[in-house]
């Protein structure tokens, strides 16, 4: 039982690992889609 619950534990901290870099990679397209819109604007105007 021990064994399976060692495995579990692993499993859960990868999916919370993929889970944080999931977010985080979400996190900078969030950032970096707006500032490329304010460089297509600026473009524009000029």
């Amino acid at each position: 039982m021990s064994k399976e619950k060692g495995k579990d534990s692993q499993e859960r901290s990868k999916y919370d690992e993929t889970l944080k870099i999931n977010t985080s990679l979400e996190d900078v397209l969030k950032v970096s889609i707006p500032k490329k819109d304010k460089k297509e604007k600026c473009l524009d105007g000029i």
